[in-house]
Parts: structure tokens; sequence; C-alpha cells
């Protein structure tokens, strides 16, 4: 008998869970219906003021665009050297940018080294962290073993994020100009412009004497290893007389014995190696290196005027809800300062 009101009991509080969550489905679908209602009401009973306004906005925006609005164009360039990173980018760019925010434009030029005139059509700069596929592999992987150490969510994305914004190497400037015609002018003055701070050009130079300095060092070497070369070719000769090819392989040079002669022939090639890749080195410059330069493009990157009219659209039927929400709220004060007056006065 027990075992019976326990199921009659269970099945009772089942079906007021199920109704309870019936009503709240109920209740929240009434609430989204009710506001739906309420904006189609309003925008019914305010369809003039909707008028009004988005055809004040649409004017306005039209008149800025064919009269003071000016085509943007971007190009972006990818450069890398061993002594930028985020920070000093960062830094750089962002004085440029203020520079080319300003009216006077006289101090960019300047900075630029470019003609007051082109400067004049820069309207600012930009720049991004250069990430390689491999990278963000890199980051991917690495991000799952984070997760299999079960370490909490927030831990591991500022881990992540910090590793994809700290590529040291590369990076990616974007330049904005009025004509895309100083576009190829500007790769230039870009380059230089970081090439020509002390702070990379200090090192720029330490690094070429420090590599012209081992230049040279390895090349004494090679004169004193191609010497022992023909010193040990020499003897080799004289050895190869004198047993007619039969002896020992070791060589006894200045009364020393060389037991393994070719390990010396080996070094020579290393050394020359290594004089090869300075002189690769010095050639290329590859402290600071463009990989791939700014491009013209003849399509501006500026907002086109169909974006530009649907935003407007959008902005001012949204001023027009607040403008109304405003209203509504301004007339409820009115009147509830006037209960306020009239039940003062009645007392």
């Amino acid at each position: 008998m027990s075992s019976t009101q326990n199921q009659n009991s269970d099945e009772i509080d089942l079906k007021d869970l199920f109704n309870y969550i019936g009503k709240a489905f109920h209740s929240f679908f009434e609430r989204i219906i009710n506001f739906i209602a309420l904006i189609r009401r309003v925008t019914i009973n305010y369809f003039k003021y909707f008028i009004v306004i988005v055809s004040i906005f649409l004017i306005a925006t039209l008149s800025y665009y064919f009269t003071l609005k000016k085509e943007t164009f971007g190009s972006s360039m990818l450069v890398k050297s061993q002594y930028l990173n985020t920070q000093l980018v960062d830094n750089s760019i962002n004085k440029l940018n203020v520079l080319a925010q300003e009216k006077d434009k006289t101090t960019l030029a300047e900075v630029l080294n470019l003609e007051p005139n082109t400067a004049e059509l820069i309207n600012g700069f930009e720049f991004e962290p250069f990430i390689t596929e491999d990278e963000k592999m890199e980051v991917v992987l690495l991000k799952e073993q984070l997760q299999n150490l079960k370490l909490e969510e927030d831990v591991i994305g500022s881990i992540t994020e910090k590793i994809e914004l700290r590529n040291p190497n590369t990076f990616k400037i974007t330049i904005l100009t009025e004509e895309n015609s100083v576009i190829n002018t500007l790769e230039a003055a870009i380059e230089n412009y970081f090439i020509e701070s002390d702070y990379i050009k200090k090192r720029i130079e330490n690094n070429r004497q420090t590599l012209l300095k081992r230049k040279e060092k390895l090349q004494k070497e090679q004169i004193k290893i191609d010497s022992l070369k023909h010193a040990i070719f020499e003897v080799y000769q004289s050895l190869s007389k004198q047993h007619g090819g039969q002896g020992s392989d070791n060589v006894i040079l200045a009364g020393q014995e060389v037991t393994n002669p070719l390990s010396v022939f080996r070094e020579d090639i290393n050394i020359n190696d290594d004089i090869l890749a300075i002189e690769t080195a010095l050639y290329l410059k590859n402290e600071f290196e463009v990989i791939e330069g700014l491009t013209p493009f003849s399509k501006p990157v500026s907002i086109s005027l169909i974006k530009l009219l649907v935003y407007t659209v959008l902005v001012g039927i949204g001023f027009t809800y607040l403008l109304i929400i405003l209203t509504t709220l301004n007339r409820f004060f009115e009147q509830r300062e006037k209960q306020q007056n009239q039940i003062s006065e009645t007392a």
C-alpha cells in the first residue's frame, strides 16, 4: 500500500514540475510576443517620426559622402627584423598615426623624409604581428595540450593570446592614403624610418662590423689551413716515394703526428662555408627585410556608399526609438509630478 502511495506521489511531483516548466516557457514566449507587439505598435504610431528622422540622417550622410568624404586607399607590407618586437613597432606606428591625424603634417613629412604634398595624402597607419600557418598550428596544438592538463579556460586563453601576439620578428604594416599613386613612395620611407632609428641603426652597424671581423679572422685561418694542406700533400708525396705507397696514414708535421689528415680538409670546407654565409648575410642585409612590399590597389578600402546608407538607416531607426523612449519617460515624469502636486494641494 505504501509503495503505491509513493508512486502516486512521484507522479504528482513530476506533473507539477512539467506544469511549472510549461508555464515558464509560456510566460517567456508571451513576453517576447508582447515585446514584438509593442515595437509594432510604437512603429506604426510614430511612423512619421521614423520617416522624418531617417530622411534627415540620409541627407546628412549623402552630403558628407559627396562633399566632404574622400576615398581611402590602403596597402600592407611585411617587414622582418631580429631587432623588432611588438612594443617597438607599436610605439613607432602609433607615433606615425598620431602625426597623420594632425591637420599640419609637416612633422610627419620630416619624420618620414617625404615631400609635404605626399605627407598630406596620408590618412593613417596600422600594424599587426604576422603569424604564419605553422605558428597557428603550434598554438592550436599547445592549446590542446593545456586542455589535457585540465587548466582553467581563462588561464589557457591568456597563455595562447600572449603567444599569438608575441611574434618578435615579422609584422604587417598598413598605410592608408587618399591616393594610391603615393604608395610606392611610402615603402622606402617606412623602411628608412625603421633602419635610420638609433636603436636599429646602431645594432645593424655593430652586426656588420662583427661579421666583417669574423670574416677577416676566418680568411686568416683559411690561409693557415691552405699552408697546412700543402705541407701534408708534400709529406704524402715524400712518403709515397720512400715506401712505395705502403705505411701508416699518419703524418709527422713539426715533430707532431697528425692522425687524421682528412680532418684538415674538412675544417677547410667548414671555414669556407662560414665565409660564404657571412658574405650572403652582408649581401642580403637581412637585419631588416621587406618580405612583401606595398602594392597600390585601385579599389578603396573605405566603406561603400550602399553599406554607409544601410548603417545610416539603422542608426536613424535606433535614434528614433531612443527619442521615443526619452519622450515617453518625460511625459511619465510630468504626470507623476502633477499627481504629487495635486496630492500636496489636497493635503
